[in-house]
């Protein structure tokens, strides 16, 4: 019993310092003027109800920033009235430093407690992460784990709580810590916003530009929720967003803008990118990204795009001339650029090793896509290899692989395998039936009988190695695409290139929603996507055809390619009307004011994915709250979901990937591999071989055509010899001489003729 509750305990714990970790890490600003800065901690009050808990706070203050002594905690806190005195404290460390512990009942009495605790600077650090972490340790029952889901034992950390950063000195921007100035400093946790200022006349690759500035920041912040972007065309429109990016040529916009324009003229296919601090004229923070050209407006927002590249510029300008062709800057991903062979390693989709330390229950969780939207064979499986404590009893210590929540499979922690173990689980046919596989690995790390009120992260271990294999062994059905982390696309290695389709002529409102939908596709694709902008999309060329697509329209103004609108369950008509498959259990009448998000497999591409977000011309509003909040769209499922006014998603699957396969195209690589499969041997062997057969048939039949020639040469000369004894008996008085039959013979060979006297 007591082994159980130690199990409960630890594994609430960890639970816990999680949730406090990911809570607490969306800071938002307090107050934020002047000569100080108020971090908010929570955004909802925290309830510490274990012997033991942890939360994490973390902020960044940006490089240039300057700190004076007057920092501090404000904590303001409520409890329980049974806590133990001697057995309840709580303690503040700031990056790793203990700075004061208190008894949590010495803390001034009041209905609401307050702990305040002073910060020395040097103990912040500038320009790095720092993390502000609040221990408490609570007892209200004697003994052993006796406080484990005891409802009387708790303290709770209100969400006044706050951090009061005093400043001396406040950053200004540079090129080399942009993306962390912009989207790192303090009171940004968890929002990214943006405004983009765009020429008063604006131009398909201006557009295209501030796509992938879009996706690029998505990329390197994917675990941002909240998005707030506006497009504006000549001059900004929004006093509230701090960050404002002005996108154009060389003569789109003027100095008292607040830009920092190039002091010299700008020669042909040349780029150049500024950032400008905060004026009273212009009290925000401003970056340039222009170009002479369209090329060289491309080659300074592809050096953007790059943050490598941005960290090696000190200044606050740089002048862009190299042509990047293709970004090699990918952040961690969840699928992995494909292989034929089908074999994969865990750091192939962007994972590192994972220590699981601490006593009893610790879990790692981790997500694979299959690659191409294949449904893997049956032969498909992880190999997880690991090794672990020394220290662990093995006949209780345990690891167990499961699938979407379901155990799998399981083998015991003990000494043989401490050093290096291995598990081979196969993967679920039904798992395989979806385009990601879920995988949780559990291990219960047992010590023994142990004060469980501590956590043993050094003595009780065990290490899943990124060197862990798994194999999706290819196979020959599509997996029906799913709108499960919309927006995302397959990869094949090489950078990804989208269509965005939208109308004819886009409204600054729509542009802001193909913002957030490049943003998102950045979060999930770990990638700078490269667009192209789709303004008649009704005729896409070849190169568009051959592109994963993203179509954003209001239903008034639809414009789809004919193929597209044959696979789409539901297609608006406008004036309210809509057309809709018979599949799709549905009516009009429920569509009214909704937004519709479909996804399908590409008619062109078997790779590739095309999605449609269709909406009423009043919804707009309704859309930028969904794609501005990734809780909202992480609701997305199946193949078409709704969203009404409210926010709330209703999805639908059209048809169930048990009724309807899509056979994978035949490749050379697919003939390759499904050769090898079922010869073990290599396909050039296999040719080689069948070479050889075709050869040696050719020179059996020549070989017996000509023993037949021979036989027949034989047959005739036969014959030959038989007309010319004849001959000569019947013309006695006419004898041919030796010397003439040989000239005969010579001159026909075997093909005397039978009538030759």
């Amino acid at each position: 019993m007591i082994r159980k509750v130690q199990q409960r305990f630890l594994y609430a714990v960890w639970v816990l310092t999680v949730f406090l970790t990911l809570s607490v890490m969306k800071e938002t600003i307090y107050a934020a003027e002047g000569d100080y800065v108020d971090l908010q901690l929570f955004e909802k009050t925290q309830k510490m109800d274990m012997p033991k808990n942890t939360a994490s706070y973390w902020f960044t203050l940006p490089e240039g920033t300057k700190v004076d002594e007057n920092c501090y905690l404000m904590l303001n806190i409520k409890l329980s009235n049974t806590l133990i005195y001697e057995r309840s404290s709580i303690t503040l460390e700031v990056n790793e430093t203990a700075l004061e512990t208190q008894w949590i009942l010495d803390l001034q009495e009041d209905t609401v407690r307050s702990w305040k605790v002073e910060i020395p600077a040097d103990v912040l650090k500038i320009g790095e992460l720092n993390e502000l972490k609040i221990i408490t340790t609570q007892r209200s029952i004697e003994g052993d784990c006796a406080d484990i889901d005891n409802p009387s034992n708790w303290v709770n950390l209100l969400n006044t709580s706050y951090l009061h950063i005093a400043i001396d000195q406040f950053a200004a921007p540079r090129l080399n810590h942009l993306y962390t100035f912009l989207y790192d400093g303090l009171g940004n946790k968890g929002t990214l916003e943006n405004e983009y200022i765009l020429p008063k006349t604006v131009t398909d690759d201006q557009i295209e530009g501030m796509f992938q500035i879009s996706s690029a920041v998505g990329m390197y912040y994917p675990y941002n929720d909240r998005l707030i972007y506006r497009v504006s065309t000549g001059t900004p429109s929004s006093s509230e967003i701090k960050n404002k990016f002005f996108i154009g040529y060389d003569n789109s916009f003027s100095a008292d803008q607040g830009v920092t324009l190039p002091s010299a003229p700008m020669s042909e296919n040349m780029g150049y990118i500024s950032v400008a601090d905060k004026t009273t004229a212009a009290p925000y923070y401003k970056t340039l990204l222009i170009g002479k050209d369209a090329i060289g407006l491309q080659k300074a927002v592809r050096f953007f795009s790059v943050k490598d590249f941005m960290e090696e510029i000190a200044g606050t300008q740089i002048t862009v001339v190299s042509d990047l062709a293709t970004l090699q800057n990918k952040s961690t991903r969840q699928k992995a650029e494909k292989k034929e062979s089908g074999y994969y390693k865990l750091d192939d989709f962007g994972y590192d090793s994972v220590n699981l330390a601490g006593a009893f229950h610790q879990s790692a969780n981790f997500s694979f896509l299959q690659p191409d939207g294949i449904q893997s064979g049956d032969d498909s499986y992880i190999l997880v290899r690991f090794r672990h404590s020394k220290a662990l009893e093995s006949d209780h210590s345990l690891m167990t692989v499961y699938f979407d929540e379901i155990a799998a499979g399981s083998v015991k922690l003990s000494a043989s395998n401490a050093d290096y173990g291995e598990i081979k689980v196969a993967i679920p046919e039904e798992c395989l039936k979806k385009n990601t596989i879920n995988v949780t690995i559990d291990c219960y790390n047992y010590l023994g009988k142990i004060d469980c009120s501590k956590d043993y992260y050094d003595t009780a271990w065990t290490v899943i190695d990124k060197a862990t294999d798994i194999y999706f062994e290819p196979g020959d059905t599509g997996v029906i695409p799913t709108l499960i982390n919309t927006p995302s696309f397959y990869s094949d290695g090489n950078q990804n290139n989208i269509v965005m389709g939208l109308s004819k002529q886009p409204s600054e409102q729509q542009l802001a929603l193909a913002c957030e939908l490049a943003t998102r596709a950045g979060q999930n694709n770990r990638e700078a996507i490269l667009w192209s902008l789709c303004r008649n999309c009704k005729k896409l060329t070849e190169e568009e055809k051959k592109q994963d697509m993203i179509f954003l329209q209001q239903n008034n103004e639809i414009s789809l390619p004919e193929e597209v609108q044959t696979e789409l369950g539901i297609v608006p008509l406008g004036e309210y009307k809509y057309s809709i498959a018979g599949d799709v259990p549905v009516t009009a009448e429920m569509l009214s004011g909704k937004i519709i998000v479909q996804v399908i497999r590409s008619p062109w591409d078997f790779g590739k994915r095309i999605y449609i977000i269709t909406y009423d011309e009043g919804a707009s509003e309704t859309l930028d709250q969904v794609l501005s909040d990734k809780a909202i769209i992480e609701k997305l499922t199946g193949q078409i979901a709704f969203i009404d006014q409210t926010g709330k998603v209703t999805n639908y699957e059209r048809i169930d990937t048990s009724q309807k396969e899509e056979k994978v195209p035949v490749t050379w690589e697919r003939i390759k591999y499904l050769v090898e499969k079922r010869t073990g041997v290599s396909i050039w062997i296999v040719i080689g071989a069948i070479a050889l057969i075709i050869i040696a048939v050719i020179v059996l039949f020549r070989v017996i055509g000509n023993r037949k020639r021979f036989k027949q040469a034989a047959k005739n000369m036969e014959r030959a010899n038989q007309k010319r004894d004849t001959t000569l008996d019947q013309n006695e008085d006419f004898p041919m001489d030796e010397e003439e039959i040989v000239y005969k013979f010579q001159e026909y060979g075997d093909h005397y003729p039978e009538d030759e006297e």
